[in-house]
């Protein structure tokens, strides 16, 4: 999934006309331009994609850094189904699956 963002992001900060959500095999077959390159080297550190331990820690990290007590998630998921799962994996660690909390009252 990883791959159709970064593609996305680099077309639009380089100004392309073709900022629709590229397909997974779009993205694993494309070839940057130097300025998509640098667009892409750009964004590796404002997003945070991984596994959902690497996600939570780099989220916990960056709250930290911040002094925040909360965040907002963007996501930019193709479909709705992998949106959800998403976050619910990350209420999963975080502490907020709401089944679970009202299972304990």
């Amino acid at each position: 999934m990883s791959g159709s963002l970064e593609l996305m992001w680099a077309r639009m900060a380089t100004g392309s006309a073709n900022i629709s959500f590229p397909t997974l095999e779009e993205a694993a077959s494309h070839v940057y331009t130097p300025d998509e390159e640098r667009a892409r080297e750009y964004n590796a550190e404002r997003f945070v994609i991984g596994s959902i331990v690497n996600v939570a820690k780099r989220l916990r990290e960056k709250a930290k850094e911040a002094w925040v007590d909360e965040i907002m998630i963007a996501d930019f998921y193709p479909e709705q189904a992998a949106r959800l799962k998403s976050l619910e994996l990350l209420a999963r660690e975080f502490g907020l699956n709401r089944k679970e909390r009202q299972n304990e009252k």
